[in-house]
């Protein structure tokens, strides 16, 4: 898999928003507590901090991006099996899905994203989302496994990107909340509710697999 380019970088347009990489390179055990001492955190003040996946990512290199989510947007339902991230609200509100749990940071506050977990970052609301993500582990672009999206075309109709499908118990249950997290952007933002969405809400077991 092709590593990030080392340093930073332009800033890459999305339908959901944009997101510039600001810093990629080696990592070592110090790189993540000097990284939150720049916001005064520590690890143990962070948001899902006592999560029950117990495995660390090696931290072979990391990744900072600055993240802009656009009002009423989502990112891809995914998870990733080489690195860990940590998400620093830098301001609005974000509703982030993390194994099937809801939560909403505001900013100043972080959250921590173990490696192998479900999740996904989502703006529910009319402003805004500043976040700055740090990965933290193998960070590759193809490491990326994503289960479920909620991007639409230029009329605002669904159009998905690839997905693989959904296999686990937490899995199903990331989707069912993100796929009801959808319907309610939808709806308060007048758009038509993906078919998808709406068949997984209305019958809960249609996406899990045999």
């Amino acid at each position: 898999m092709t590593p990030y380019k080392r340093g930073g970088g332009s800033v890459i347009d999305s339908p959901w928003g944009s997101n510039q990489s600001k810093d990629c390179n080696d990592a070592d055990t110090n790189t993540l507590p000097n990284y939150l001492a720049q916001f005064g955190l520590t690890f143990n003040q962070l948001l899902n901090a006592n999560s029950s996946h117990h495995t660390r990512a090696v931290p072979v290199e990391f990744c900072v991006k600055d993240l802009v989510v656009k009002p009423g947007n989502q990112l891809s339902l995914q998870k990733h099996q080489g690195r860990e991230e940590f998400w620093i609200v830098k301001g609005g509100l974000l509703t982030a899905i993390v194994d099937g749990l809801r939560f909403d940071i505001r900013e100043g506050q972080a959250i921590f994203i173990p490696k192998g977990s479900i999740h996904c970052i989502n703006n529910c609301t009319n402003e805004p989302v500043f976040v700055e993500e740090l990965q933290l582990g193998i960070c590759r672009e193809e490491d990326n496994v994503r289960l479920l999206d909620a991007t639409r075309d230029e009329d605002g109709n669904p159009a998905p990107r690839t997905t693989y499908p959904i296999m686990t118990d937490l899995e199903h249950k990331s989707a069912l909340l993100f796929a009801t997290l959808a319907n309610q952007i939808a709806l308060q933002r007048g758009m038509n509710i993906d078919p998808l969405f709406a068949t997984l809400t209305n019958h809960p077991n249609s996406l899990q697999s045999e």
